[in-house]
C-alpha cells in the first residue's frame, strides 16, 4: 500500500526530492493559506466533520472515536502545516457501481441514479509544470466540462463526495468545483446540510 500511496506523484522526479503525499499536500496548504488566509483552524473543522461522518458508519476504520478540533490541533505535525488528523490513514476498501442502459436501470434497483454528464481532465506531471498549487485547473475544467454536459451547475449538485486523502485537497476542491468562491473553501464547508458536521 504504501508503494502504491508513493506511486501517486511522481517519484522519479519529485519523490526523490522528498515530495511524496504529505509534503505535496503541505505546500499547498501553505500556498492556500498565503493566498488566501486558509487556517490550520479551518482545516481541523473539515476533519472533525469528516470524522463524525465516519462514526455514523459501522463499517468506519475509526468507528467510535471522537475527534474534536482541539483534539485534532494537539496531533502530531506530519507536514507543516498538516497534523495527523489532516491525512487519510491507509486503508483497504471497494466501491462498486453497476453501469447499465437506462432502459433497463429498474431490473436491478427500484431507484436509479441517472448519470447525467461525465468529465476528466489531466494536468502537471511534475510539480515543476504545477504552475499555482492553489489552484488545480485540472479539477477545474473537468467541472467546468461536466456543468456543460449535463447542463447543470454548482447549484443544482444536491451532494458531493469529494476526495479527502487531506484535509487541504478538500477545501480547494470545494472552490475548483464552484460550490464557493475562490479562497473560502476554509470557511464555506459549514454552509449546506451535506458537508456540515450535524448534517
Amino acid at each position: 500500500a504504501n508503494t502504491s500511496m508513493a506511486d501517486v506523484l511522481d517519484r522519479p522526479w519529485d519523490g526523490v526530492h522528498g515530495a511524496t503525499a504529505p509534503p505535496f499536500f503541505a505546500m499547498v496548504a501553505q500556498r492556500h493559506m498565503h493566498e488566501y488566509g486558509t487556517t490550520e483552524e479551518q482545516l481541523a473543522l473539515v476533519s472533525e466533520k469528516n470524522h463524525r461522518f465516519a462514526n455514523r458508519n459501522p463499517t468506519a476504520q475509526f468507528q467510535g472515536k471522537v475527534f474534536t478540533r482541539e483534539k485534532l490541533r494537539g496531533l502530531p505535525v506530519v507536514a507543516p502545516p498538516l497534523r495527523l488528523g489532516d491525512c487519510s490513514s491507509m486503508t483497504d476498501g471497494a466501491a462498486l457501481a453497476v453501469l447499465v442502459e437506462g432502459s433497463r436501470a429498474r431490473e436491478f434497483t427500484d431507484t436509479p441514479a441517472w448519470l447525467v454528464g461525465s468529465a476528466q481532465c489531466s494536468t502537471f506531471h511534475n510539480l515543476a509544470h504545477a504552475g499555482s498549487l492553489s489552484s488545480w485547473e485540472g479539477l477545474r475544467k473537468a467541472g467546468q466540462e461536466l456543468y456543460r454536459s449535463s447542463g447543470l451547475g454548482p447549484k443544482d449538485v444536491q451532494v458531493a463526495e469529494l476526495h479527502d486523502c487531506f484535509t487541504i485537497s478538500e477545501i480547494v476542491e470545494y472552490e475548483e468545483l464552484g460550490f464557493c468562491p475562490k479562497g473560502r473553501g476554509g470557511a464555506s464547508w459549514r454552509r449546506g446540510r451535506a458537508t456540515s458536521a450535524d448534517g
